[in-house]
This record gives C-alpha cells, sequence and structure tokens, in this order.
C-alpha cells in the first residue's frame, strides 16, 4: 500500500477511511494515473543536480491486469 511505512495499520487503499478516498477523487491528479509521453518508460538522467529522495514501488491490481507502480519523490 502507499504510504505504508506511514500507516503501518493499513495494507491495501480498501483499508482508506471515506474521507481519504473522497479526498482523492475530488484531486484527479491523485486519482487517474498520469503516464509517460507514448505510454513507454521515461530514460532518467544522470549527473544532473537533482536526486530522489524517496523511491516506493508497490504492486496493484486493476480491471485490466497486475501492474507496478513507482512512487518517486524529490
Amino acid at each position: 500500500c502507499p504510504g505504508g511505512a506511514f500507516t503501518p495499520n493499513m495494507r491495501t487503499t480498501k483499508d482508506f477511511p471515506d474521507d481519504v478516498v473522497t479526498f482523492i477523487r475530488n484531486h484527479p491528479l491523485m486519482y487517474n494515473s498520469i503516464y509517460p509521453i507514448h505510454r513507454r518508460p521515461l530514460l532518467v538522467r544522470i549527473g544532473t543536480d537533482y536526486k530522489y529522495t524517496k523511491i516506493a514501488v508497490d504492486r496493484v491490481n486493476a480491471a485490466d491486469g497486475r501492474y507496478h507502480v513507482l512512487f518517486l519523490g524529490t
């Protein structure tokens, strides 16, 4: 579950309280998937002056299959 380190009692997004689900649905950037251009993986450049401070990976089931979701924080 995304945020599992902060919410250890919630093992799946199905455990989210109704107000959290409502908030997510009211903020579409958090509710819908955001795909890269051409729906292909992006190349991440090295040697730049930014870095990722948090990385989290989750596997999710969807109506059309199972996906790996990568969350990157800068």
